[in-house]
């Protein structure tokens, strides 16, 4: 009788994102447990058109910081981190389906990110040698 709870932590989650307009079976927020290890390779052939991620829960680092966590601005994103193909969905662990749209919208987000990173830091040292040239000359 007291076992209820027990059960529900040996399980893998698995959230399927809120809307699916790319794939027919759609998902619509649903939660699938699964009550053994699962490769995801398996869900996302289950699942055409989607990644398989972690999430990642932050720790908190002082429980200073944990009081002010209460509120909705301070509280801190969850992390999606990518599985490979060959990787375990382990249990007890919870995951989400992501799709391949909203991977590139993320890699090409940060790719620009990056590009405009070392375009900055590249014009701030052509300023820098661009001055010591000057000097230098006259």
């Amino acid at each position: 009788m007291g076992n209820c709870q027990a059960a529900d932590a040996a399980a893998v989650v698995i959230e399927h994102p809120p809307s699916s307009s790319l794939s027919g079976n759609g998902g619509g927020g649903r939660v699938e447990r699964a009550y053994g290890a699962v490769a995801a390779a398996a869900v996302m052939a289950a699942n055409p058109g989607h990644y398989v991620a972690e999430v990642v829960r932050p720790v908190a680092a002082t429980p200073a910081t944990s009081t002010t966590a209460k509120t909705p601005a301070a509280r801190q994103r969850r992390r999606l981190k990518l599985l490979r193909p060959d990787d375990t969905l382990v249990l007890g662990g919870v995951y989400r389906l992501v799709s391949f749209e909203d991977v590139l919208k993320q890699f090409v987000s940060k790719r620009n990110a990056t590009l405009s990173r070392a375009t900055i830091a590249a014009a701030d040292d052509d300023d820098d040698d661009g001055g010591e040239s000057l000097s230098a000359k006259v």
